[in-house]
């Protein structure tokens, strides 16, 4: 959102002074800041914003200017504050969020059986830390599937597949090309086993992540191979509309954070590893933003 001009109230476009409002002592306000806009924007019309008392001319422009007020239609909800933990809701605790702190989890591994299975056994890990244990190979068998059968070009690109927020795609142990899924099914999936505690936080910024660790709760997070940005992107045809997918992409458990690391359970090696964390975030992002957690 635009930040306000404080004080100012934007008039309808097009809407002029008329000479009998005018103030004499805001003349020559006006016509500095007239100069002063006009130069800056590089526009040849001009509107008028009021400030206070005194109405003050301004260049018009093809693109809103930051500091043009906006008034919401609606109220947004409270914003996380980057050093104070908030519910899932978005409301700040009093408690500022610590520069450092990790969970305790037993990690486990997505190998032998589970080859393309980094995202239940991520979630059999999350579900062990919220004293739900479920094995990953009951989470693969519940886990939904979207079985649109994968056709590739005479290149061996592939033009069609499933779609990973509807289900997984291809196959979960390896056995034939598999992919992955997304946050939708995986989510849907905890709350069989977590009825009403399943917090979904995709969509939202990283704070959201680190909050639920500084209040004690492992996180789903999808990532990449390599915690980092990757370029390898490719794009297919499903039912539901054309998927942009990397097969580098990943999921893990986030246990820990500090000001230059974060702290996961990888179950592609079935161990707890320390990674940059600037890169981390730009892979997450990359990713969608797509994180799962839990109530306690």
């Amino acid at each position: 959102m635009a930040e306000s001009l404080p004080g100012a109230r934007r008039l309808m476009p097009g809407r002029r002074m008329r000479p009998d409002r005018r103030r004499s002592h805001g003349c020559g306000r006006a016509f500095k800041l007239l100069t002063c806009l006009s130069l800056c924007l590089g526009a040849t019309a001009v509107g008028v914003v009021e400030v206070g008392t005194v109405q003050v001319a301004h260049a018009a422009s093809s693109q809103v200017p930051p500091f043009w007020p906006v008034v919401p239609e609606l109220t947004p909800p409270p914003r996380s504050h980057p050093d104070k933990p908030a519910d899932p809701h978005g409301r700040i605790a009093s408690t500022p969020r610590p520069p450092q702190a990790q969970v305790q989890v037993t990690p486990l591994s997505q190998k032998s059986e589970l080859y393309n299975g980094c995202e239940v056994t991520s979630l059999a890990m999350m579900l062990a830390q919220a004293g739900k244990p479920v094995s990953k190979l009951q989470l693969a068998r519940q886990l939904a599937k979207d079985p649109t059968p994968e056709r590739r070009d005479a290149n061996g690109r592939t033009v069609s597949w499933g779609d990973p927020n509807r289900g997984f795609v291809g196959d979960v142990t390896g056995r034939n090309r598999g992919y992955g899924v997304d946050h939708g099914p995986l989510a849907a999936l905890a709350a069989r086993h977590l009825p009403g505690r399943v917090v979904d936080l995709s969509g939202g910024s990283f704070d959201g992540v680190l909050n639920s660790i500084a209040d004690g709760r492992a996180v789903v997070v999808w990532t990449t191979t390599s915690f980092a940005p990757r370029s390898n992107w490719v794009s297919w045809q499903s039912p539901t509309g054309t998927v942009r997918a990397t097969f580098s992409e990943h999921a893990v458990l986030v246990v820990g954070y500090d000001p230059q690391s974060i702290v996961l359970a990888d179950p592609l090696v079935g161990q707890v590893r320390r990674v940059n964390r600037q890169t981390f975030v730009q892979s997450f992002v990359q990713m969608g933003k797509q994180a799962i957690t839990y109530r306690k």
